[in-house]
């Protein structure tokens, strides 16, 4: 897993954006996984609690989607 973005953005809204690359290597099947995933989070206020808030929730969004991928990766069936 590779950290790509971890970013408060203001412009055009304020929000948190997390972004991961995730490659998932099988020795007998190969690459069964190789795709970004990005998750975003409104910030609600200008305090640091709040931006940190935004950013651990969409880090949490984005951990969850990779473990969906990895788990469906893991059973599919070999090609």
């Amino acid at each position: 897993v590779e950290l790509q973005s971890f970013d408060d953005v203001l412009e055009p809204g304020h929000e948190a954006i997390v972004a991961l690359g995730v490659r998932l290597d099988d020795p007998a099947r190969g690459a069964l996984l190789d795709r970004s995933f990005v998750a975003r989070r409104p910030v609600e206020g200008d305090t640091p609690e709040a931006v940190a808030r935004a950013l651990g929730e969409a880090l949490s969004e984005a951990v969850r989607e990779v473990g969906l991928a990895v788990a469906g990766a893991l059973t599919e069936p070999p090609r």
